[in-house]
């Protein structure tokens, strides 16, 4: 490509508008369990099923994953996870950032909005035919005092009309309980909807996630002893499906890294400074989503200023879910002025 005057042009990208991102696949079984799933106890994730245990090891096996990837804040700390009196890892200098993540969202949330304000939820996911419903607080301290229905974890300055919260497990339970069974991406069955974007053209859907692979292996045998557990979802039909490549000779893992932005940002991973990355990006996520882990985006955040992209505008937007989220505004008058202001760059 060239331009009118016979200079070569970059076809690479300039920048980047994410809304809601589902990536790092690779890893986000793990993530979601970690996040979301230690705090759940029905469905899949109910006691005496064989998924419970299940979950429980996803969970445990993510901080290990996390703390491999020396991840630091714009300060230069480094971020990792560490054991906790209740709970899986629920605590260290990672734990600590996203309770500042999640704080930051909430006063954002009060400083964008007046009261009265109707909050209208969703009495299932999209298409199920479940029906709206919505409720008024007609003042902050209202709404405060719902977020604190089952435990205090939001305590509110009312002089300076902001919040500090001190618990995850308690934003979870509250706000962004897990909406999707144990194996939310890679499922055992190879039911997700994940299982058939890694299906390779080859028409069955496939397994792809190499941590989640790992987790059944080591656990096997006791996940054998539950009654519901069945053969097929062991750690050889991870194998198989690995072992596959597309009509082009790709197989499983060079996918699963394709698919990985972490794959590209950090020195953990073989395909470090391989690629030319965007320098400007814009991310913007529901935090009540129940579609992945709050650390999905959060991870892309840290990485990309680890990297060194000076750019990047982020926000997770309080009381939106799985959608184009923004805090004031509309998304396409938002994505307009995003793109002008790369271009003035």
């Amino acid at each position: 490509m060239e331009d009118a005057k016979g200079r070569p042009l970059s076809d690479a990208v300039a920048g980047v508008m994410a809304w809601c991102p589902i990536t790092s696949l690779h890893e986000a079984n793990l993530s979601y369990e970690w996040n979301m799933g230690q705090s759940a106890s029905t469905g899949t994730r109910a006691s005496g099923a064989w998924t419970s245990a299940y979950s429980t090891d996803l969970a445990k096996a993510w901080p290990k994953y996390l703390n491999r990837l020396e991840l630091h804040d714009e300060q230069g700390k480094r971020l990792k996870l560490t054991e906790s009196s209740s709970g899986i890892h629920l605590a260290g200098s990672y734990y600590d950032y996203l309770i500042e993540v999640v704080t930051t969202s909430l006063n954002h949330f009060l400083a964008d909005n007046t009261f009265p304000y109707t909050v209208t939820t969703m009495g299932g996911p999209p298409g199920s035919g479940s029906t709206e419903s919505s409720t008024t607080y007609e003042t902050i301290a209202d709404y405060i005092t719902y977020l604190n229905t089952n435990s205090t974890w939001v305590t509110y300055d009312s002089t300076t009309n902001t919040v500090t919260v001190s618990s995850l497990d308690d934003f979870v339970n509250s706000q962004k309980t897990a909406s999707k069974p144990v194996g939310a991406f890679d499922g055992y069955s190879r039911g997700q909807t994940e299982n058939n974007v890694f299906a390779m053209g080859l028409g069955a859907p496939s397994h792809f996630a190499p941590l989640t692979r790992d987790v059944i292996k080591a656990n096997e045998a006791t996940y054998a002893t539950y009654s519901d557990w069945d053969s097929a979802y062991g750690a050889s039909a991870y194998d198989n499906d690995f072992a596959q490549k597309d009509s082009v000779g790709k197989d499983m893992a060079w996918r699963g890294d394709a698919y990985n932005p972490l794959y590209f940002l950090l020195p953990a991973f073989g395909g470090y400074r391989q690629s030319q990355v965007a320098p400007h990006w814009r991310i913007r996520t529901g935090i009540m989503q129940g579609d992945t882990a709050s650390t999905t985006e959060i991870n892309i955040l840290l990485v990309l200023q680890n990297y060194g992209i000076r750019d990047v505008d982020f926000a997770t937007v309080w009381a939106q879910g799985h959608t184009q989220a923004e805090r004031t505004g509309d998304s396409t008058t938002n994505f307009i002025s995003c793109v002008e202001s790369v271009i003035k760059k």
